[in-house]
């Protein structure tokens, strides 16, 4: 087993950071890559830091969860996106199932305006979408760029609960983004998103096992990695 040779502080300011590593120790064991018990001798309190740390920081602002999901997604798969629905050590079930993150948490109306006033350099609205939503998200997001930092929600029916609605809103044409919606273009993910709208359990069940598979993508060990004391530079800088 290839055992990861990483130091992390065991500090409260950084340890909201470090969420995404506890998830990888705890999960990756028997992997060949991580070591489940590496912070056993370095930092043993690591667990109940990082836990008192995350539910500090959502009580303080709801929409941290939602962004330390973006955060673990993005961060393992900064270097590996593919094709249209093709992660490297991902199959296109894992692709759909973690796309449910997005039934909780908000987006910039830049990230999906074109699909409200200029489909596709159409001069119109994305037909695929639902009428009252568009409608809504017109006010939201009127056709200037003023509005390019609102806000709205990544599911209407339930912002702040994690759960499967966002494959109800998919299957009625209420996708927030042109990502999501297109799902429905490939039959093998409409499948999918369809028994996800159906099966609250199978997609808690699916999410873990996927979220799991995604902590294993792309391991870099020691010398190649390092565990980055500030999020958003390496430790040499």
């Amino acid at each position: 087993m290839t055992t990861t040779y990483h130091k992390v502080h065991c500090n409260f300011t950084f340890i909201p950071l470090y969420f995404v590593l506890l998830f990888v120790l705890m999960f990756s064991f028997g992997q060949g890559q991580l070591d489940y018990r590496f912070y056993d001798q370095s930092c043993p309190r690591l667990p109940m830091i990082v836990r008192f740390n995350v539910w500090q920081a959502i009580r303080n602002d709801t929409r941290m969860a939602a962004s330390l999901l973006r955060l673990y997604f993005h961060d393992c798969i900064v270097d590996e996106m593919t094709a249209k629905f093709t992660v490297k050590g991902l199959d296109l079930k894992d692709v759909v199932v973690l796309s449910g993150a997005h039934t909780i948490g908000f987006a910039q109306c830049s990230t999906f305006k074109k699909r409200l006033f200029d489909f596709k350099d159409s001069g119109s609205s994305d037909p695929s979408m639902d009428s009252l939503m568009l409608s809504n998200l017109q006010n939201m997001c009127p056709n200037k760029d003023t509005s390019n930092t609102n806000l709205a929600p990544l599911d209407y029916s339930s912002t702040f609960r994690f759960d499967n609605s966002y494959y109800v809103n998919v299957v009625n044409k209420r996708g927030l983004l042109q990502s999501d919606q297109a799902l429905l273009d490939d039959p093998i993910a409409a499948a999918l998103v369809n028994s996800y709208s159906n099966d609250p359990y199978l997609f808690s069940n699916d999410f873990a096992a996927s979220m799991i598979k995604l902590s294993t993508v792309g391991i870099l060990t020691a010398p190649y990695g390092e565990i980055r004391k500030k999020c958003g530079s390496i430790n040499n800088i």
